[in-house]
């Protein structure tokens, strides 16, 4: 059951790039948060006003921390807030919420697509597959997404995981700009230009928009409904 009138303070911030921040909380009470990769917390902005922002973190890592990555563009109430936020400042919130993760039986083959900021709950997943020992019984693609190359996070942690076996792929896509190394265009072009084997999982995190051309074309592909998990950012 999600927890009502939970407290955190904050303990470190890391601006990640110049849009994309990364908070780490301290719970103080409960002591611990109870959630499962890829579920969020509702933070409460003020008497009015909530705001949803997925755990960016694993519980293996820790469940007395947290973290959260918001994209700090669209300049709204919530952003402030979190922006404003200072160290050893204290939140209040609702949670452990959402459905939006990892089922019981997990397919040998996963496929993790997003884009911006929705890499946040898919980092969750993939680090709790890996701190667990699961990754070794699971083949991890990670295709992720941005616009320029300035705008990448999370990119060594996931190089790790790659160079090391944890996970077998790992693409980045820019849609705005051509860089050597990197992918050129929408991760669309990948569902387009590879064959799944027929017992994968898809879990999607991103936009509306992005989500809906991932989902379509992976329909496209023949991929059944019920094998793709997704959570909209906006």
């Amino acid at each position: 059951m999600p927890i009502s009138n939970a407290k955190a303070k904050l303990i470190r911030r890391d601006e990640l790039t110049e849009n994309v921040t990364e908070l780490e909380f301290e719970m103080i009470n409960p002591k611990e948060l109870n959630f499962r990769p890829g579920q969020y917390i509702t933070i409460k902005i003020d008497n009015q006003t909530r705001r949803q922002y997925s755990i960016s973190s694993s519980p293996l890592k820790s469940k007395s921390k947290f973290t959260v990555t918001y994209d700090k563009r669209p300049n709204g109430i919530g952003v402030n807030f979190l922006n404003n936020l200072q160290i050893d400042d204290e939140i209040e919130f609702i949670g452990e919420i959402g459905l939006f993760t990892l089922p019981d039986n997990l397919s040998e083959n996963i496929y993790f697509f997003a884009t911006g900021v929705g890499i946040a709950p898919l980092k969750s997943m993939i680090e709790t597959l890996v701190l667990s020992g699961e990754y070794k019984s699971h083949n991890i693609h990670l295709i992720w997404g941005t616009r320029y190359k300035d705008w990448i996070i999370y990119e060594d942690l996931f190089k790790n995981y790659l160079q090391k076996g944890y996970i077998k792929e790992y693409e980045i896509y820019l849609t705005k700009e051509k860089v050597d190394g990197y992918k050129n265009g929408r991760l669309t072009n990948y569902i387009k230009n590879n064959d799944f084997e027929n017992d994968s999982q898809f879990f999607v995190c991103g936009s509306g928009k992005a989500i809906s051309g991932i989902v379509t074309a992976l329909k496209k592909k023949g991929i059944y409904a019920e094998a793709v998990y997704y959570e909209k950012f906006f």
